[in-house]
């Protein structure tokens, strides 16, 4: 692993454990309780993260009994390095599902008036995936009489300066199928009927969560703010819809740069004295990048806000990407670039593959080691006796 970013690491774990203890007494109850536990175990991941006391697979050479030891990863949404192993796979395991057509990527925002809301209220997400699906349906619906369109949409959190700020990226095929399954190209954007109907399906669907899911108090506040919304925004929400996409695999590497994704690269992250943290983050107005300095405390809150909730799903299919539509799969397959193929790789091939290194070969003789024990805190589980007895033997 590169040194550099090893110590980059090294700072952003540094600045949790000194600052952490802290956080949970004076700061951790001003973020709502839902965040909670989702903040404490993230934080208990990270801190073990290739720590051998937590968890290891130990490897042993046969030949001249050498040990290799690989210490366990965390999987936290904290962690860039498993973040960016995560989004390898996710985008090995689907590169044959997206059909040979031209993708658009659509960014679709939602309006400052509602984000502490959708802080306090996470469960209305699927109110507004939901109110995404309806908007882009109804629109190719009207415009091709398209009533299958195909569409991935994934949840991004944070904006400048790690401010919470939700706004959904979109890849949406250029086309769909209609009632007779024939697959209809759609390359034109009605931009201000895209921007008018997101905004009154987004407002509806949130009026509809808060008179559901809130006491009476907050959803006359929610009411009040949709009633504004429509005053205030007469072009209907912000949706950005320029880019496009020629080929399926750029649209795999682009959604995987949102998938298990931290909210600081940890490159930005420029000086830690014990009290603050200097970061970059980039300047959309000027473009480029300004330094924003933040007390230690008030930087973790703002990477613990964008921290998802334990088995919830931020990237969602729809349309003909979803996976239960069986009377359209024969034409799906058709339509398929079969230029790729599943293959989800080990930690010993991504090692080759991304280093050039065989972790499992050994150092000493060139001999090819194998698996001895696993190791979960004080769980030993021996995988091969005679490898056991080598381990004792040289331990």
């Amino acid at each position: 692993m590169n040194k550099n970013y090893q110590s980059k690491e090294g700072i952003l774990k540094k600045i949790i454990r000194d600052n952490f203890p802290t956080f949970e007494s004076q700061e951790l109850h001003k973020l709502p309780s839902h965040y909670h536990s989702t903040i404490k175990n993230n934080v208990v991941s990270f801190l073990g993260c290739k720590d051998i006391r937590v968890g290891f697979a130990s490897y042993i050479c046969t030949h001249c009994q050498n040990i290799h030891i690989i210490p366990h990863t965390c999987k936290s949404n904290l962690c860039s390095s498993c973040g960016a192993s995560y989004a390898h796979d996710w985008v090995q395991y689907n590169s044959n599902t997206l059909i040979d057509c031209t993708h658009r990527h659509v960014v679709f925002t939602i309006p400052k008036e509602f984000r502490r809301f959708i802080l306090d209220f996470p469960d209305c997400y699927l109110f507004i995936f939901e109110a995404i699906s309806k908007t882009i349906h109804e629109i190719f619906f009207h415009c091709k009489a398209i009533t299958t369109p195909g569409f991935i949409i994934a949840l991004h959190t944070f904006g400048d300066s790690l401010a919470f700020k939700p706004h959904f990226h979109v890849v949406l095929a250029e086309g769909g199928f209609k009632a007779d399954k024939s697959f209809v190209p759609f390359s034109h954007w009605p931009f201000k009927a895209f921007r008018k109907k997101w905004q009154f399906l987004f407002l509806k669907a949130i009026k509809k969560f808060a008179s559901l899911h809130t006491d009476s108090f907050t959803a006359n506040a929610v009411d009040t703010a949709v009633n504004h919304s429509f005053k205030t925004y007469l072009e209907g929400f912000y949706i950005y819809a320029n880019q496009r996409f020629e080929d399926a695999k750029s649209v795999l590497k682009y959604i995987g740069r949102y998938l298990a994704r931290p909210p600081l690269s940890l490159n930005s992250i420029i000086h830690y004295d014990g009290v603050n943290v200097t970061f970059l983050v980039k300047d959309t107005e000027k473009k480029s990048k300004k330094r924003v300095v933040l007390s230690a405390l008030q930087f973790l809150g703002r990477i613990f806000y964008h921290l998802p909730q334990k088995h919830f799903i931020s990237i969602r299919r729809f349309g003909f990407y979803a996976r239960n539509l069986r009377h359209l799969a024969p034409f799906i397959k058709k339509k398929r670039n079969s230029l790729f193929k599943v293959l989800k790789l080990s930690f010993r091939d991504k090692m080759i593959l991304q280093f050039n290194i065989d972790p499992l070969i050994c150092t000493s003789c060139g001999n090819q080691m194998i698996l001895a024990i696993l190791f979960h805190f004080s769980m030993i589980s021996p995988i091969h006796p005679i490898t056991l007895d080598l381990y004792k033997a040289t331990g």
